[in-house]
């Protein structure tokens, strides 16, 4: 049960990371349409 913190702290940083991931994916993406448009 010690590491059961551990497990979900590290979790919430995957989530965390993958959220931050997706939006600078989508800013990315968003400015290439802005500069093909």
């Amino acid at each position: 049960m010690r590491n059961v913190p551990k497990l979900l702290f590290s979790m919430l940083n995957g989530l965390f990371v993958l959220f931050g991931l997706r939006r600078r994916l989508g800013d990315m993406l968003a400015k290439t349409i802005v500069i093909n448009t």
